[in-house]
C-alpha cells in the first residue's frame, strides 16, 4: 500500500466526523468534549451505582 501525504494508506487529509447529538452528551461527561474517551465511560458507569 503506498504511502504519504493524500493516499489512501495516510491519516493526513482525511476529514473528521462529526458527533451526533447523543455522542456530544456522552463526551461531555468528562475530558474533552470533541472526543468520546475513557474517562467518559467511566463517568457513565459511576452514575449507574
Amino acid at each position: 500500500m503506498p504511502q504519504g501525504k493524500g493516499t489512501y494508506g495516510s491519516q493526513v487529509g482525511r476529514p473528521k466526523k462529526k458527533l451526533s447529538a447523543g455522542q456530544k452528551k456522552i463526551a461531555s461527561q468528562a475530558g474533552n468534549k470533541k472526543k468520546i474517551d475513557a474517562a467518559d465511560f467511566k463517568k457513565l458507569r459511576s452514575k449507574k451505582k
